[in-house]
């Protein structure tokens, strides 16, 4: 996120703590609050909270995502020296529930509510793309959450961990930063790290990832076969796209959520 300061004042409960808060765009959970971790919980956002990023916020956050912010990620602290640290701990959780399941999942915001309710914030500029759906995350999701975000933290931690592992988790999470067509060819790029390593395959690049992912996630051979034919597909749509050329048709968001969604099955798959 791009830092910015922002001196506002929230009305609070008497609370001494200093409270980190990030909105969840296009979320929604069967059960508020949602212990994630130790230290971080989901819980909904309140009407005070919802009339501040209004009236303090408008020119970061559009009509439209305002409307669907219902949810945000807390942390409690006794700091407030804490927000990378703390932005970072709460894209940990975005990373892992977008890897958990498919479904839009969307951030812009992070901001501290100090005990004396001023608010300092920072954020991200880009915009976040109009979404038919809901990321809907339930109680009995929570075990295998905490066992990806568990799975991460030892991936990053590793001295030797996989360089192709990360740069695919890498563009995985680029491609919901960005606009539908450049988010195909994010994905791509992505199972080409998984799959190629750093080898130039050419014009193979299409062939041999559409094999590798498909002997990866295929059960039967009916799912191979169309996981293969389906991303072949997209590396036709990722070509026209890097080299300008016309397209007959476009469904781009229904290709895109298709690649995430094979992207994440991979990436968790490797990551165990």
């Amino acid at each position: 996120m791009t830092a910015n300061a922002c001196v506002s004042e929230m009305p609070r409960k008497g609370r001494s703590s200093y409270e980190y808060i990030m909105p969840l765009f296009y979320f929604k959970c069967d059960r508020s609050p949602l212990k994630v971790s130790p230290q971080i919980t989901i819980r909904k956002i309140s009407q005070n909270e919802l009339i501040f990023l209004e009236n303090d916020l408008p020119a970061i956050l559009t009509e439209l995502e305002m409307q669907t912010a219902s949810y945000a990620l807390e942390r409690l602290t006794n700091s407030e020296k804490l927000l990378d640290e703390t932005d970072e701990l709460f894209q940990q959780v975005i990373t892992a529930s977008r890897l958990l399941k498919a479904g839009p999942l969307y951030t812009k915001v992070i901001y501290i509510v100090r005990p004396d309710s001023s608010v300092r914030a920072k954020w991200s500029f880009k915009g976040i793309p109009p979404c038919p759906e809901y990321y809907i995350l339930n109680r009995r999701d929570m075990k295998q959450l905490r066992n990806i975000m568990g799975s991460l933290k030892r991936f990053n931690a590793s001295k030797s961990r996989n360089k192709s592992l990360a740069i695919a988790l890498k563009f995985f999470e680029k491609s919901y930063e960005d606009d539908w067509e450049t988010a195909l060819v994010s994905c791509w790029t992505a199972f080409e790290a998984l799959c190629l390593g750093g080898m130039k395959a050419g014009e193979a690049a299409g062939p041999t990832v559409s094999i590798a992912i498909s002997l990866l996630l295929g059960k039967t051979r009916n799912e191979r076969e169309h996981i293969r034919g389906f991303l072949r597909n997209a590396y036709k749509a990722r070509n026209d796209i890097v080299h300008g050329n016309e397209r007959k048709s476009k469904d781009d968001i229904s290709m895109v959520k298709g690649l995430q969604n094979y992207l994440r099955m991979s990436i968790v798959k490797l990551l165990d």
